[in-house]
């Protein structure tokens, strides 16, 4: 199995890497109010525009006609780029919408009409996450998916650990616009784990870069900090998660596309190991940029907020782990 891009993949992700560097650099110094607003309505027109919502579905489905592994390389850059998470609840929302026969519903999320929250947690009350602005709540369960009207929801705010992104905590009432039960939910469950890795991946990826470009300009006496032990050893471990966080992602990215008999555990394993990694990087790149680190007008401490908000989506690492250990690897 070739986990390489090939030629076309590699040509639509050079035009996706230039949009993002130049719509959406991350910077330390932006405010959560100003993040939001980048992420309003018009952003999300313009990511309609370039048929990036609908990239993973046919075209019967009113989408691209790509798969996962074309979705997974797009997210990893979605991960770098720290895009909210709303743009999951728009993929997945679009494909449940299109799976249950709610066209016109896909329609709206591929044309960027209609945006999508996420709800996550175990419980019946959910954790709701980029609502503030939504039409639709995806919930995925791995027995169940629907898509729901914000307006079903009776939530009250929440704090989120990520102050850039809205949060809120709530339970839906009355019938939702679009649903999966069964195999089907399952599947989509697995999807936005593996969409989730490719994010983190991405993440982990990012910090590795910052830490290493901040290692090689900031100077202590009279030379590189990246030229001490101390410093160079975290960036290769740095290195090392990054490649295995990648693979992994885009194995189980093909796996599930191609209905492998191991692509649960595939989804699962992915998940949790590109979470690890997203967490650990970013918190070494602080410790990398010293006592700035941890500081607003650094990048750092927004991977490390991000990373922990999105290992929450579609099973945390403890939930992955556990099925794991649940359910071993098919021969």
């Amino acid at each position: 199995m070739n986990l390489l891009p090939d030629a076309e993949q590699t040509q639509l992700l050079d035009a996706a890497v230039d949009f993002l560097r130049k719509e959406a650099p991350v910077s330390g110094g932006e405010t959560p109010e100003a993040f939001r607003a980048r992420m309003g309505r018009p952003f999300w027109s313009r990511l309609a525009g370039l048929g990036w919502i609908g990239l993973g579905l046919s075209e019967a489905q009113g989408g691209v006609g790509y798969t996962l592994a074309e979705e997974a390389l797009f997210f990893r850059e979605f991960g770098r780029h720290l895009l909210t998470p709303a743009i999951v609840g728009a993929v997945l929302g679009a494909r449940l919408a299109a799976e249950a026969g709610a066209s016109d519903l896909a329609a709206a999320i591929i044309g960027g009409e209609a945006l999508v929250g996420v709800a996550f947690g175990e419980a019946d009350e959910r954790y709701l996450l980029e609502i503030e602005d939504a039409d639709y709540v995806l919930d995925v369960r791995p027995d169940a998916a629907a898509l729901f009207p914000a307006a079903a929801f009776t939530a009250a705010p929440a704090r989120c650990l990520d102050d850039r992104l809205s949060m809120a905590r709530g339970k839906a009432s009355g019938a939702p616009s679009a649903k999966l039960t069964g195999p089907a939910a399952a599947a989509l469950f697995d999807r936005g784990a593996v969409l989730c890795a490719a994010m983190l991946a991405g993440m982990a990826e990012a910090t590795r870069d910052v830490a290493v470009d901040y290692a090689k300009t900031r100077r202590q006496f009279g030379v590189a900090i990246g030229s001490f032990q101390a410093v160079k050893h975290k960036c290769a471990d740095m290195a090392v998660r990054c490649e295995a966080a990648t693979s992994m992602a885009f194995y189980a990215a093909l796996a599930v596309r191609d209905g492998l008999p191991s692509a649960a555990f595939d989804a699962s394993a992915a998940k949790a190991f590109a979470a690890e990694a997203a967490i650990e990087n970013a918190s070494v790149s602080v410790q990398v940029h010293g006592g700035m680190g941890f500081t607003e007008q650094m990048t750092p401490q927004l991977y490390v907020k991000r990373a922990r908000v999105i290992d929450q989506l579609f099973g945390d690492r403890r939930t992955r782990l556990a099925k794991l250990l649940a359910e071993p690897q098919p021969a």
